[in-house]
């Protein structure tokens, strides 16, 4: 293995080369071959003569007279070379045969250190690796024989047979990686041997170079693959071909023309023939590499960026390294200026075929200058030692950066207001603060849509407090120098015209922006708005003052004059007491004006009609001509009415049972204009009718109770107390409101009412008394005809209550048996249900009632009885069966637990005696 020596700088070797000058990769391997180590060319005798050849196959083979002993006795030797195993440390093994005779002996003078030319043997090793001789002999050239000298030939084959290429085909194959290829070999008879078959064994040696390859060697004829070593292979006439088929590996490491070789090696006893099958990689790492953007815009102190693609165009994966900017020499090679910072991957990774792409973040600093920015990326094979663009390993893209002047932030204006309202006559100052950033600038304002003559707005500027301005110059446009990071400001007075209708409204703006570029600034927008000044003066110019009676229409006029700067609405309404009055109803002439215009004045005909529910007396009214003017005043007075009035919900005949109450609902209003303390009267009956005065005890038999009432039901509400004298004060009613009271009635279980209907009245009577006395309009004492007033109510109740006796007894005796039929008879208005019948013998009344029946008692139920009805008396009978033997006295009791509402228990109770069977007929049996 050598490095040859830079033969561009070398001045001559005097002494010639060696190995120092060959380089530190020089690798010298001596092999020492020959029998006899001895002597030197310049000695009368040596080994000597040698020739080398390396055949197609690969075969090393060295031919060379062999000085076998000093007194001239020399061989011809031929020998192969085995390479070591360890290569470069060991040497070469050799495999020898001798190929000259006792001739040799007699091949001319040895070579001396005068003569060496002399007579020498020549040995050629051909191509196909047949060794060639010539020699000078004695004799035929085979025996020492004879005393002539002849010139002979001699040949010798390493082997018989051969391993070669197959016809058409390469030992040394070009593949790619990833990929498979083959190639086809065959083992033949060496040409000239004459032979029909040969007998050889394959073998092979352990790939060399192929880490991550993979190799096979397969029979061509039917494709199994070749186990070696295999012994006893039979070649014929017709070579023995193999198909030695190589797949590469893939990676990203891979050496571009790194090798894979796989030897075959036939042997035929010890003659050996082999051939070396070289794969030689092909790595391609050519890659594309290209700015998506040839030119990005980015601005003075913002961060933009640029997509670089990468397209990898050879056949291996690639590891693509990028320097990184912020080191010396990636700022070099990106050309970065300072300053600058650029931020992308130092590593691509990507497959053949594959395009990807990455994206370059780039920050400009705010003190660049606005420019055109060339910048290159530089990218190379990371597996490649020495990438080259014109190899492809190594490529480049540029785009330009059109650094921008900052637009955002770089002229800032701010307003404390924007918005005013603004009397007619008066202004308003807004102060616009400028802040300049980034870098010195020629700033312009303008204004934007400011106010012309007749607009209602008038606008001033002052410019004092801007560079350059004098105090002459007070006018937009302007220009101004502003210094980096400086603070400016500028007022801007707008003011409203004397004559400004109300409302009116002006918005206007101011810009600011660089001359340099008028598209990079920034602009405020203010306005203001004409205050409403409202002056509406409003004055009464007929009667401010009258009398008014419900129903009359009282007339009156307004004067309205428009001194303010917005039109007034005619929209006239009065309150009272900071509301709308009931009682009052306003109007006004159909041909009233509906709008006031500034300056405008006019006289309004108004109509004002007080109602039933206007309050009595003076009433002070506010008559409003909008909701947003000051009102003027009127008195109006209404004389005093007293009414109040009482009804009540539903019928006016309630049923009272002893079980059960009464209600009557009774609504109390006070219909007057004014407010009333009230109180209700109850009234007794009487042949007479209904009495004038007043009675606790209104209602005989019953007890009367007066409570608060709502008209949603009838649950009674707290007790209102009724004095002895038949009062029940009801406290203030306001005019135009109502109470609603109940009245209950619950029978006296003392003393029971009469059964029938009674009645009693109630009076709601007012403060200021009835209309005799000059307070309720209607209310008078009677009650009877035109008497009876809306103050009054009549009210009826209904007693329902049985009255049950016993009516007829039957007896019929039988021995001792007796059935007693008793008619019951129910004289009273009140149904009865399951009424008990109770038959006691021996036994007075009066102990049955009070002490029960002792012993021997007979019941009987009536299942229900009906009420007198017009003149029938509800009746019903039951049959009960007595024993005499107890006792011919039996006393029969109704109802004896008195659970029936019965008014006269008298008649409840009939003692009766059994009479005897008198000596007759059956017929005597019978007795009524």
């Amino acid at each position: 293995r050598l490095d040859l020596p830079d033969l561009s700088v070398a001045n001559g070797y005097a002494d010639g080369l060696d190995s120092s000058d060959m380089g530190t990769r020089t690798t010298l391997v001596p092999t020492n071959i020959s029998v006899v180590e001895s002597g030197t060319p310049n000695v009368i005798w040596s080994d000597a003569y040698a020739d080398i050849n390396i055949d197609q196959d690969g075969t090393i083979h060295v031919a060379w007279v062999d000085a076998v002993n000093a007194n001239g006795e020399d061989q011809i030797i031929h020998a192969t070379l085995i390479p070591p195993t360890n290569f470069p440390g060991g040497g070469f093994g050799a495999e020898r045969m001798t190929i000259g005779n006792d001739g040799a002996d007699k091949n001319g003078p040895r070579p001396t250190s005068t003569a060496m030319g002399g007579e020498s043997p020549s040995i050629a090793v051909t191509g196909n690796g047949i060794t060639m001789i010539s020699y000078t002999a004695v004799g035929d050239c085979t025996s020492s024989s004879g005393s002539k000298h002849n010139v002979c030939i001699g040949r010798l084959a390493p082997s018989l047979h051969e391993v070669r290429r197959a016809q058409g085909q390469s030992s040394i194959i070009s593949i790619e990686p990833g990929e498979t290829s083959e190639t086809n070999i065959e083992v033949a008879i060496r040409e000239g041997t004459g032979l029909a078959q040969v007998k050889v064994d394959l073998s092979t040696i352990e790939p060399i170079g192929c880490d991550g390859w993979t190799t096979e060697v397969r029979f061509t004829q039917n494709g199994t693959v070749v186990n070696f070593p295999m012994g006893d292979v039979i070649v014929g006439v017709v070579p023995l071909q193999m198909t030695v088929r190589f797949t590469a590996p893939i990676s990203a490491d891979l050496v571009d023309g790194s090798t894979c070789e796989r030897r075959v090696i036939a042997m035929e006893g010890p003659l050996s023939a082999g051939l070396t099958v070289t794969a030689t990689l092909d790595v391609n790492r050519m890659f594309d590499v290209r700015a998506m953007q040839s030119k990005v815009a980015i601005e003075q102190g913002q961060t933009g960026g640029v997509s670089i693609e990468f397209e990898n165009i050879g056949n291996v994966p690639l590891e693509l390294s990028i320097r990184d900017p912020s080191t010396s020499t990636g700022t070099e090679e990106w050309q970065k200026p300072s300053g600058w910072d650029i931020q992308f991957p130092e590593t691509i990774n990507i497959e053949p075929g594959q395009t990807t792409s990455s994206y370059a973040t780039i920050t400009v600093p705010l003190d660049q200058i606005a420019e055109e920015v060339d910048l290159q990326l530089v990218a190379r094979s990371n597996f490649d030692p020495s990438p080259t663009m014109e190899e492809g390993t190594l490529a480049f893209t540029t785009f330009t950066i059109d650094v921008k002047i900052r637009r955002a932030g770089n002229i800032v204006i701010d307003l404390f207001d924007s918005q005013a309202t603004i009397s007619p006559g008066e202004c308003k100052e807004f102060r616009a603060d400028i802040e300049k950033n980034f870098a010195d600038g020629q700033v312009r304002f303008d204004a934007i849509d400011p106010p012309l003559p007749g607009d209602g707005f008038t606008v001033e500027y002052n410019l004092e407090n801007l560079p350059g301005n004098s105090a002459e110059s007070q006018d937009l446009p302007y220009a101004s120098m502003l210094q980096r990071n400086g603070n400016y400001n500028l007022a801007i007075i707008l003011c409203a015209e004397e004559d400004a209708p109300a409302d009116t409204s002006w918005i206007m703006g101011i810009r600011a922006s660089l001359v340099q570029d008028p598209s990079i600034g920034d602009d405020v927008q203010f306005g203001a708005t004409v205050a409403i000044v409202r002056d509406l003066d409003i004055e009464i110019i007929s009667e401010d003052t009258f009398v008014a009676e419900p129903g009359q229409r009282q007339e009156f006029v307004v004067h309205v004059d428009n001194n303010g700067n917005t039109i007034e609405t005619i929209d006239p309404y009065i309150t009272m007491n900071d509301k709308i009055p009931d009682g009052f109803q306003i109007q006004f002439a159909e041909n009233t004006i509906l709008l006031l215009q500034p300056g405008q004045d006019a006289e309004i005909l108004g109509y004002l009609t007080a109602s039933e529910d206007a309050p009595a007396g003076k009433n002070t009214l506010l008559l409003y001509i909008n909701t947003d003017t000051e009102p003027v005043t009127m008195e109006v007075e209404i004389p005093l009415r007293i009414d109040m009035q009482m009804d009540f919900e539903g019928s006016n005949l309630r049923t009272i049972g002893t079980e059960s109450e009464a209600i009557w609902t009774l609504v109390i209003r006070n219909t007057g204009n004014a407010p009333d303390s009230s109180k209700l009267s109850f009234h007794r009956d009487s042949e007479e009718g209904i009495l004038v005065e007043p009675t606790l005890n209104a209602l005989p038999g019953y007890v009367l109770s007066l409570h608060e009432g709502s008209l949603l039901d009838s649950n009674i509400g707290a007790g209102i107390s009724i004095g002895e004298d038949g009062y029940a004060a009801l406290g203030p009613l306001a005019a135009g409101t109502e109470r609603v009271i109940h009245i209950r009635a619950t029978v006296d279980l003392e003393e029971w009412p009469e059964i029938g209907i009674e009645q009693f009245g109630v009076r709601i009577n007012s403060q200021h008394g009835g209309k005799a006395d000059g307070g309720d309009l209607d209310s008078t004492q009677g009650w009877i005809g035109t008497d009876y007033d809306s103050n009054e109510q009549i009210l009826l109740a209904e007693f329902e209550a049985m009255d049950l006796q016993i009516g007829t007894v039957t007896q019929i005796r039988e021995g001792d048996n007796v059935e007693l039929t008793i008619t019951v008879q129910n004289r009273g208005n009140a149904d009865g249900e399951n009424i008990l019948l109770l038959a006691c013998p021996d036994v007075s009344p009066t102990g049955l009632v009070y002490a029960g029946c002792p012993a021997g008692q007979v019941k009987g139920t009536l299942p229900s009885i009906q009420a007198i009805d017009g003149n029938t008396i509800g009746e019903r009978r039951v049959t009960i069966s007595i024993d005499v033997s107890t006792g011919t006295q039996w006393v029969l009791l109704v109802d004896p637990d008195e659970r029936l509402p019965d008014i006269d228990r008298a008649n409840n109770i009939l003692t009766i005696e059994i009479e005897e069977i008198p000596d007759k007929g059956g017929l005597g049996g019978i007795i009524d």
